[in-house]
């Protein structure tokens, strides 16, 4: 079932096109009434989801927050899938973290500490919905604590570019990585194993791509992952929706083996 809040979403009008249930009362919903379901999928914003859990703790549901709310176990599927069977609250973090979390700690493995990291997402502006808008904040705290929670790094800067281009330009998140000591570091078995990372993130996000570079002689990477939509509801430039709603499918796939 497909809940919401008004009854003309398009949302929902996609929903009742494909012949799935839905309800325009969001948690007045009979189902959450009732409580007959075993796990929901909380597509709001941080705030709104806050006082959402409430209510799904009550019921004792899983839940998987595709909302950057700061409570729950944050899942990477390409790092830490397993762990979502493990808790009662899915926290996806947020698409730039599902970008810009797997590279990193790939690097993290082979070069130790980080002295610096610097997240610069870009989306178009048409795929930016309004509650994401009201939450930036969360945004940017979810993403830089995502990235201290799997990456041993001494200071982590994370900027947001909604860009209103047209022709949209594809959803993108740009890192760059100093490491404390970028002594001895072979800049091809970086790259090498950034292209294994990028292999084993396409397994549910088909449309993610990186592009690297490895500067010596500053002993800095620099990485660019582009994501483009793939599905049918989504157009190509909707990578930011693309990659958390397929990490979420992921986590949520892993949580029905144990249902």
């Amino acid at each position: 079932m497909v809940v919401g809040r008004r009854p003309d979403s398009p949302g929902l009008e996609t929903a009742r096109s494909l012949g799935v249930p839905t309800d325009h009362r969001g948690l007045e919903s009979d189902v959450f009434k009732s409580g007959v379901f075993d796990l929901v999928f909380d597509c709001t914003n941080a705030r709104t989801h806050a006082e959402n859990m409430s209510l799904f703790s009550a019921l004792g549901k899983r839940v998987v927050s595709l909302t950057p709310g700061l409570n729950g176990t944050m899942i990477v599927p390409a790092i830490n899938l397993a762990d979502a069977t493990r808790s009662d609250v899915i926290n996806m973090v947020t698409c730039g973290g599902q970008c810009s979390v797997p590279v990193l700690a790939t690097l993290g493995k082979m070069v130790g500490r980080l002295r610096y990291a610097e997240i610069v997402t870009t989306a178009a502006s048409d795929s930016v919905g309004p509650g994401t808008r009201t939450n930036l904040d969360e945004y940017i705290q979810n993403t830089a604590d995502a990235i201290a929670r799997f990456v041993l790094v001494d200071e982590v800067k994370c900027l947001v570019n909604i860009s209103p281009a047209v022709p949209a330009p594809d959803f993108s998140v740009t890192v760059y990585a100093l490491p404390s000591d970028p002594r001895g570091v072979d800049g091809s078995e970086v790259i090498d194993a950034l292209r294994r990372t990028e292999t084993n993130v396409r397994q549910y996000c088909h449309g993610y791509r990186v592009q690297c570079d490895w500067n010596e002689r500053e002993g800095l990477l620099t990485m660019t992952a582009r994501v483009t939509g793939g599905s049918d509801l989504l157009p190509k430039h909707a990578g930011n929706l693309e990659i958390i709603n397929q990490a979420a499918v992921a986590a949520a796939e892993k949580v029905a083996e144990c249902l």
